[in-house]
């Protein structure tokens, strides 16, 4: 069998399970089998790889000075007789620029070409470990010891089904620290097999299927996982047909309701940490990749909608990082709301696109960005009401007559004038059937003539006139 080639730079942990010593090993592409780890840093990381000490990473480093999640991947890859492993603390020049840019935007192809990630679930940062004690069991097992015919051992667990216990369950894999990270995400979906180190048990996922300690298998989550998204992608597409293509889109989007939920330590990583997902999608359908959102599916892309927490406000971060139309243009969560699921408002064209790229990942970081679009426009007005649970959004007309509701992507927008760009139509059951459509909310940016800038997401009903249709850029 041929190995794909090695990462830029592995530790060559060896094979010699009594070893206290590893060393950082440069692999010129040769080819090779290796595991990758995904896990917590937490605040800090006691052990990473700078300019100055990198010489003496690849001479040697002793395992009692790695964290102890770092220290238990290397046993685990010893005990499978595997040479190499990749951490990225370690196999990142921690403090180049340069470095991070060129190996984070390798980072899909180092978690999918890996034999498999060992994933330290339950562990909050790099101190915890993957072997973490278990205080609570969620079932009761027994073991029995065999001798097969051939003379050699066996040992066979008995348990309950876990299907009993399917709370406790996915307790112990969905409500873990390992999923609360932005990067992690990506990490466990785009490698091929995952090894999982959780609160009560060790499982196994693939792309063909889920498999706990005790022998059951399980579907563990939903449109995010392998079997649903990444292997639609990468075994499907040679029967590729417009449903397949939609569903991509659409567990795209449930991707990002996952990913934006998710934290970053650094605000500029919002889309670096999925950019493999993005590379991996664009390799296999060609489909035009648009910060955050697809060519393809320009439609329904648009139609995020910021979530607002009860704690922390949405917020846009201090420095630039994505046009206004891409939900990467918010920190928190967002979400692609269904209310209206109908046809197309009149045809929506893009028209033409620009993305200023920084560094040399062409799926993450920019430094700006445009697009050029046909649609439908209404012109209406946003007043502030308070309710019961806050303050909302009312959209009037020209008549001031309330037609909806309007979102705004961040807290503090002051009403007035805004513009109204349809996306989706669709008529209400009932006995009282209203036309109900879905808009994104612009306002001019008083730079160009007929340049816009996104400010939020919006809910509609009625006839909406007049409606202009026009050709506008949105940066």
């Amino acid at each position: 069998m041929a190995w794909p080639a090695l990462p830029t730079r592995v530790l060559d942990v060896g094979f010699d399970a009594e070893s206290q010593v590893v060393r950082l090993y440069e692999s010129n592409n040769r080819p090779g089998r290796y595991i990758t780890l995904s896990y917590c840093w937490g605040t800090s990381m006691a052990m990473t790889t700078e300019w100055r000490t990198l010489q003496q990473r690849k001479t040697a480093i002793q395992l009692s000075s790695l964290p102890k999640t770092l220290r238990e991947a290397v046993i685990v890859t010893r005990r499978l007789r595997v040479q190499y492993l990749w951490i990225d603390a370690l196999c990142i020049i921690q403090d180049s620029v340069e470095d991070w840019q060129i190996e984070s935007s390798r980072m899909g192809e180092i978690y999918r070409d890996a034999l498999f990630t060992i994933s330290a679930d339950g562990a909050r940062d790099s101190s915890e470990g993957c072997f973490l004690p278990r205080t609570r069991q969620p079932f009761d097992s027994a073991r029995l010891n065999l001798q097969l015919k051939d003379g050699n051992p066996c040992t066979i667990s008995f348990g309950p089904m876990l299907s009993r216990y399917n709370g406790a369950i996915r307790g112990g894999i969905d409500g873990v620290p390992l999923n609360d990270r932005g990067w992690t995400l990506q990490e466990r979906l785009l490698s091929r097999r995952v090894l999982h180190y959780g609160k009560h048990e060790m499982f196994w996922e693939c792309q063909e299927s889920s498999v706990f300690e005790y022998g059951e298998s399980i579907e563990i989550t939903a449109h995010w996982t392998k079997k649903d998204f990444v292997c639609n992608i990468e075994k499907n597409w040679e029967i590729y047909n417009a449903e397949l293509f939609k569903e991509i889109h659409r567990s795209w989007r449930d991707t990002v309701w996952a990913y934006t939920a998710r934290k970053l330590t650094r605000d500029t990583d919002k889309l670096p940490a999925l950019s493999g997902l993005a590379k991996t999608i664009h390799a296999n359908t060609g489909d035009r990749y648009l910060t955050g959102i697809w060519a393809a599916d320009l439609l329904d892309g648009l139609s995020w909608e910021a979530v607002p927490g009860d704690v922390e406000p949405i917020t846009r971060p201090t420095e630039y990082r994505a046009p206004s139309w891409s939900w990467a243009s918010v920190n928190g969560p967002v979400w692609y709301p269904d209310s209206v699921q109908g046809e197309s408002c009149g045809g929506i064209h893009l028209i033409d696109a620009e993305i200023d790229m920084l560094g040399h990942d062409d799926h993450g970081q920019v430094t700006g960005g445009w697009i050029k679009i046909t649609g439908l426009f209404y012109s209406a007005f946003s007043s502030v009401e308070k309710g019961a649970g806050g303050d909302y959004t009312q959209v009037v007309n020209e008549t001031e007559n309330v037609i909806g509701r309007f979102s705004f992507d961040v807290e503090g927008r002051v009403p007035g004038p805004v513009t109204c760009f349809l996306l989706r139509a669709q008529e209400s059951k009932g006995r009282n059937r209203t036309l109900r459509t879905n808009v994104i909310v612009l306002e001019p940016t008083g730079i160009e003539l007929d340049q816009f800038r996104r400010l939020g997401f919006g809910l509609l009903r009625g006839t909406l006139a007049p409606v202009v249709r026009k050709t506008i850029v949105i940066v």
